[in-house]
Formats: C-alpha cells, structure tokens, sequence
C-alpha cells in the first residue's frame, strides 16, 4: 500500500511539471524485479518477475502495458504453478523472434536446492500478450542457468551456465542455436581454466566477420593463480559462425593487481569491439586477499576481431562527484541511433562515444529513491535500457530500499523510469553541462561565499534589462533543486538559504533570461 501511494503522489507531482515536454516519469512496479523492455508504436510492454507472497509465495512473470505518457493500464501474469525462483538477468533476457518474442528465463522448483535450476524459453505473441509456446527446456541433467538470448539471421542464441549439482566447481559456460521452434542446431562448451570454477555470461555480440562475441565474468579460484582468495577476471571470448572458439583474451588482466568485473561489449562502426568493465577490488599485498578498491572506476578497451588491445583508457576523472557503488557494477552497454554508446550501472546512464569519450552522465535515481529518504546504502539497479523512438531512454530495474523517512521497513521493488534524450528525469538537466550554455559578453554571475556551509549570495550583472529572469540551482546530476524568479533588472544581489538536508558537494547556479541560459557559476557545499 505505501507503494502504490508514494507512487501516485510522486508521478502526480512530476506529470504537472512535464506537460508540453518529452514523456519523463517514474513509477514503481508490483515486480521485485523489472527486466525487460519492449517498445511498440503506441506503448511500451516491462517484463518483470513477482510472487503472490504468503502462504504459497506462488512465482509469475509480470508483463505491464505502459501507456507512452507513463501509465499502466494493463497487467498480465504467466505463472508458474510448482516453481520458486525465477531469474531473467537482464535486457538480453529478451529477443524478437520475426513475429514473435522470445524470452530467456532460469526456474528452480526448490529455491537454491533441491531440484535442478532449469534453463528455459517463453515464446510469445508478436503482442506479448500470451505465451504460445513454454516447451522448450535445456535437455541436461545438470543446473542450467540462462543468462543471454540474441536473435540472429534465423537463429536464437543462447549463453548458459551449467553446473554439475554434485560437484559446483565442474562448471561450463556453453553456447547454444537453436532454430525458431527450438531445435537444438549447434552447442559448444568453453572450460574455465584450472583456477577457474565458474563463469558469468555478459553479452552475446554478432560480430562483421559473421562470428560471435560473448562477454563473461570467470570466478578465479587459489592454486595455480598463485593468489589465496578468490576473485573474478572478465573475458572475451570469440566464436565463428557455429560458436566454435578461435580465442580468448582478459582485457583486464587476470586479477593482479585489481579484479575486472561486469564486462560489456558492443561493435563500432570501424570493425572493431568496445568493451568496457570495472576494477572493483584491489589485490592486499600485506596477505593477498582482496579488498574494497577505493579508486574503482570504469575501463574501455578497443579490441580488433583477432583479439588485439588497440587502446585502452578509464572515466575515472568524470566519476569523482558520484559514490563508487553508483559505477561499480555495469549493467547494460547499448548502441545508439546517433552512433553513440549508453551504459547503465547502478544508478547512472552515462552516454560515451565510440572513442570512450564522455559525453554526459546523469544520476537516473528518482528522489524517491535517494537519501533521506532511503537510506545512503539501498542498492538501485539498473538491469534493462532500451533507446525509445522519442530519442529518449527507458530504464527498468531492481530497488532494495533500506529504511529512511519515506520507507520505514525494508522494500524491495521493481521500478521503470523513463527520460529524454539527455538523460534528463527533471526538464533542463543538461543545464549542468556548462558547454550547452550560450553566455553573452558582459554578463557577470558571482557567487559567495564559495564554498559555503549554510547559504549563498548571488550578484548578477546584464548588460540589458531582461522581460524574465531567473536563477536555478541544479545539483551534479542536473536536477534542479531550487528556483528563485527575479525582478527583470540588469543588475542585483539575491540571498538563498540552502536546505539543510542537501548533500555535500558541488551544485551548479544557472542565470536564465527570457528562457536562455546565460550564465553558469559552480559552488561547492560543505558541512
């Protein structure tokens, strides 16, 4: 109940500021896991998996009509009578199949033992209004999780983990095709090295020589590594046209002296693979266990079809307003209709060229999600992003909300959340990015103190008198929070108490007259 009513108050608040604007909004799920994204002319459908709670705790797949303004206006459940997990990892979890869509899933009868895990494909209506086919299930006698579908040519493309239940360490990432009714056309098994006991599929990538790549995460063990605790190393590994291997490589090295986690791969326009992941721990020298890497960032590589690192660089210099966990986990890498690049991590979609270079980075996290409101440590993924046809961006993903002024116990919830073409939730977001600001000579913007602990003082000069003018107050991520109107005079000082619960860190003062930015001047806020 709570849910559905700091939902309503809060998309009622954010529809009255964006009429006459590109569809932004928020809304939170009955899911506690939103997956996947389908576009259609005139609504979206989200994917996400649920259960009935107590007594049976009865497992569904949750698929939500999401009307292009921002409204639900239908549900539909596929349930699953026996089962008790379900897992779709992420946006690849879902393929269209020609007229039809196809959708990767992993069930357990038995939770996390018991029976095998089941890896599985739904086959839907080309409106994803029904399942029409559930028959086909992985023929093995082993755990079987699906982690990726992609449909290519003909052909449906499946990366799985299979597990032998009686011993976890003979793991296997196996590459399956399947035709459109589900007969097994070809499968291949790539072994984990001797220090390796498992795998974690990423991405499947077609690649221009007709072949495939598949981006995964190897859970590292001791001997013969030579490094006492266990860590993971993400791979590439490139396929030809059946899935037979012709390489291997480990564009973050093999864990010293950092790990490399959540790698992501897309083609670019001259032949070759970007691929990008994370260091999130650091190698101890003192005992050679790993801990908590406080300087993790974001890595790319340009890597050429015969496994060659062309370049490699890290955003590290973009990402010093954000809390490490925001970007420590990567989600999703997609290409856009403008040949650019989006990630989604935990909580940011950052937009890349197809050089690695950073063109903007938002915080997509609604205000309902960010302290006070929750606590500081809730986690905010962001496991589906999809380009919309409006040039903006869809998100799902998963909340585990800690306590906090609008959450009093533990909630765990899907969500979708959809902005425009700069990332932006709130209207004007791009604001922050000084290069869109067109500044006319002789303006002067001061601000003081700077840095300050309570309030500010803003002293303006025009060189004419302006119909309107205003001053905004915008924080890194560019959402705005405080207006102020001015009087229309060339020239004035305005005090501006700022809010006691603001986060520390840097914030943007934007000077608008006549609706054009022309003025921006950054403070820094300290406690």
């Amino acid at each position: 109940m709570i849910k559905q009513i700091l939902t309503t108050i809060y998309f009622t608040l954010f529809f009255l500021t964006c009429i006459n604007a590109q569809d932004r909004f928020f809304l939170m799920t009955d899911d506690w896991k939103t997956t996947g994204i389908h576009e259609f002319d005139n609504h979206y459908i989200i994917i996400g998996s649920g259960f009935t709670g107590y007594p049976n705790y009865d497992i569904y797949i949750n698929f939500n009509k999401l009307e292009k303004e921002g409204t639900i206006s239908d549900v539909w459940q596929y349930p699953f009578e026996v089962t008790r997990t379900i897992d779709m990892r992420n946006q690849q979890s879902l393929s269209v199949l020609g007229n039809k869509k196809v959708l990767g899933i992993t069930s357990s009868t038995a939770g996390f033992s018991g029976d095998l895990y089941k890896s599985a494909h739904l086959i839907l209506n080309d409106e994803m209004t029904a399942v029409v086919d559930s028959s086909w299930v992985h023929p093995t006698n082993e755990n079987a999780f699906t982690y990726n579908i992609l449909q290519h040519s003909d052909k449906v493309l499946s990366s799985l983990v299979t597990q032998d239940p009686n011993n976890l360490s003979d793991t296997k990432f196996r590459f399956i095709a399947t035709n459109s009714t589900g007969i097994l056309l070809w499968q291949n098994d790539y072994i984990c090295p001797d220090d390796c006991w498992t795998y974690r599929p990423q991405h499947i990538l077609s690649t221009q020589d007709g072949g495939y790549l598949l981006t995964a995460d190897e859970q590292r063990s001791p001997p013969p590594s030579g490094i006492p605790t266990d860590h993971e190393v993400s791979t590439l590994i490139k396929t030809d046209s059946l899935g037979e291997f012709e390489w291997q490589i480990y564009p973050g090295g093999v864990g010293m002296p950092y790990t490399s986690n959540d790698i992501l791969a897309v083609a670019t326009d001259d032949g070759h693979i970007l691929c990008a992941w994370t260091d999130r721990r650091k190698l101890r020298e003192t005992d050679m266990s790993y801990q908590q890497n406080e300087d993790r960032t974001i890595w790319f590589a340009k890597i050429d079809l015969e496994g060659n690192k062309i370049w490699e660089k890290n955003i590290k210099e973009y990402l010093t307003e954000w809390h490490p966990r925001n970007y420590s986990e990567i989600y999703q890498m997609i290409s856009l209709s403008d040949d650019n690049i989006a990630i989604s991590t935990r909580g940011l979609i950052i937009k890349i060229t197809q050089d690695a270079d950073v063109i903007w980075i938002r915080d997509a996290k609604p205000p309902l999600f960010q302290p006070p409101n929750v606590s500081e440590f809730s986690f905010v993924g962001l496991y589906g992003i999809v380009e919309t046809s409006d040039g903006g961006f869809l998100c799902t993903g998963e909340a585990q909300l800690l306590p906090g002024d609008a959450f009093p116990e533990f909630e765990q919830t899907g969500f979708v959340i959809k902005v425009d073409e700069h990332g932006c939730l709130d209207e004007g977001c791009q604001l922050v990015d000084v290069e869109e600001v067109v500044e006319e000579e002789n303006n002067t913007l001061l601000i003081y103190p700077n840095p300050t602990s309570h309030d500010i003082t803003v002293n303006y000069q025009l060189p004419h008198t302006p119909d309107q003018l205003t001053l905004a107050i915008y924080n890194i991520t560019g959402r705005a929070i405080h207006t102020h109107p001015l009087l229309p005079t060339h020239e004035g000082s305005v005090r501006i108490e700022l809010d006691k619960n603001l986060p520390v860190g840097a914030y943007f003062c934007h000077l608008v007259a006549d609706e054009q930015v022309i003025g921006v001047e950054r403070f820094v806020l300290m406690r």
